[in-house]
């Protein structure tokens, strides 16, 4: 089954939950498709892999964000700035993770490799 098809059943099985479309489509989501990258929505990503992606990118956002800000008035020095961006974005991705996984699990959503198999019932007709 391709990408498109499964993005495709992802998408209906998602529009039959109670989630607003700007849950189901966020602009993130969005910005990836519109630049060509194949992302899997949130919401069918494993819990490892949206926790290891997640901490990534806001740990380095936090840490770009903090430069200018953060470690020029720190009693600290920026090392110590640097490990609190790490920890903020650990702890960030550790609850978006906790959140989405928990939120398919509450609608019953598949999993990415099963959307499309024969006993899926979101499989296009």
């Amino acid at each position: 089954m391709t990408y498109e098809e499964k993005l495709e059943c992802a998408f209906k099985e998602l529009e039959a939950t109670p989630l607003f479309e700007v849950g189901q489509r966020p602009l993130g989501f969005r910005l990836l498709r519109l630049l060509g990258i194949k992302a899997v929505p949130a919401y069918y990503r494993s819990f490892r892999r949206y926790f290891l992606l997640d901490a990534l990118l806001t740990g380095a956002v936090f840490g770009l964000l903090n430069v200018p800000a953060g470690w020029m008035v720190s009693e600290y020095g920026p090392l110590a700035e640097r490990g609190a961006n790490v920890l903020c974005g650990v702890l960030f991705a550790l609850h978006g993770a906790w959140w989405h996984r928990s939120i398919a699990l509450k609608h019953g959503l598949s999993s990415w490799e099963d959307l499309g198999s024969e006993n899926n019932s979101s499989a296009p007709q």
